[in-house]
């Protein structure tokens, strides 16, 4: 569950115009390449500042620190070393992970779906959990992204959650006279759609009338257990 996250502000923009005015005329020098080195890589006709991850053969592994992205197949021919003037530039992006998230090894095509639904064009709230190890949780009018993954079904449930669960309220008492609903498809002796004439719903009727075009509910749900309350469609 690792991402990255890229402060969004007037200074790190400047710094960025900076650093590639400072990267157009790199003058190209021998690199002796090892894990864990900062180096130049070029990629697409242009220098990027990496950290070397490691080396299959005679091809590497790097994670490019001001864009967030981890690339392969980069050839020593395509490194430089570190000029002095953007080594003092702190990286742009940070690489997070998330909290209660083993691994997963491989994402189904449904998964990937999904992940595109929840996040895209979304705004989460970051909670730090270990600063030292930048694990973080992010919530969605409150419901953590991890937990909305479980639901679904696309990651295990690492710690059980113990929090309580929401429930309905209970029913308030019935009025004497009720009218059947005719409209209800799955009618049959065991299933009756019964309208109560019970002035004291009117309010909450209206309230639920308004849930449709409710622009603050979240979906996927986070977590949930039997019993639990939640919005269904129907």
């Amino acid at each position: 569950g690792q991402f990255y996250c890229r402060l969004v502000s007037t200074d790190t923009k400047m710094e960025m115009e900076e650093m590639e005015k400072k990267l157009l005329h790199v003058e190209e020098m021998e690199v002796y390449p090892s894990p864990g080195k900062g180096v130049l890589v070029r990629l697409e006709g242009r220098w990027c500042r990496a950290i070397l991850l490691g080396c299959n053969d005679k091809d590497w592994r790097c994670e490019l620190v001001d864009i967030g992205q981890v690339v392969e197949g980069v050839k020593e021919v395509d490194m430089s070393n570190l000029p002095l003037s953007v080594v003092e530039i702190p990286a742009v992006t940070v690489r997070c992970s998330l909290a209660g998230w083993d691994e997963v090894d491989s994402w189904t095509k449904d998964a990937k779906i999904n992940w595109e639904k929840i996040v895209h064009k979304q705004q989460f709230k970051m909670i730090v959990v270990d600063p030292a190890l930048n694990v973080v949780h992010l919530t969605r009018q409150n419901v953590s992204l991890v937990d909305s993954l479980v639901f679904l079904g696309h990651i295990p449930e690492v710690t059980p959650n113990t929090s309580p669960i929401q429930q309905f309220s209970p029913p308030s008492p019935l009025s004497t006279s009720a009218t059947l609903c005719c409209d209800y498809e799955q009618i049959s002796p065991d299933s009756l759609l019964l309208y109560f004439d019970n002035p004291l719903h009117v309010a909450h009727l209206e309230q639920l009338n308004q849930l449709h075009p409710h622009p603050g509910l979240g979906s996927p749900p986070g977590h949930v257990q039997p019993g639990s309350a939640v919005l269904a469609p129907w």
